[in-house]
């Protein structure tokens, strides 16, 4: 069976990681469909909030890097809204 969110969580990012969603996934090369590694994979949001002075916002971010098999884990990622992800390596 699958483990619970909250076990699934903590074996991918670690004991202090008690909030947030996390996303698994993986880069292939455009070129052969080969998994890549070494691929900075670059996650990033907009948080709004309303206090006294107004409204704020800034640009939440998050970066991993790719494996040998092209996987990258993205931990305390918002749980709504969405999230623009970017890959690159040298070049490409």
């Amino acid at each position: 069976g699958t483990p619970a969110p909250p076990r699934l969580r903590r074996a991918l990012c670690g004991a202090g990681s008690a909030d947030g969603a996390v996303l698994v996934g993986v880069v292939r090369d455009a070129r052969d469909g080969a998994p890549a590694a070494g691929v900075s994979v670059s996650a990033e949001w907009l948080e709004v909030s309303l206090g006294r002075g107004g409204v704020a916002s800034r640009t939440g971010g998050s970066v991993a890097t790719t494996g040998a098999g092209g996987w990258f884990v993205l931990c305390n990622l918002p749980s709504a809204g969405t999230v623009a992800l970017t890959a690159a390596r040298g070049d490409d």
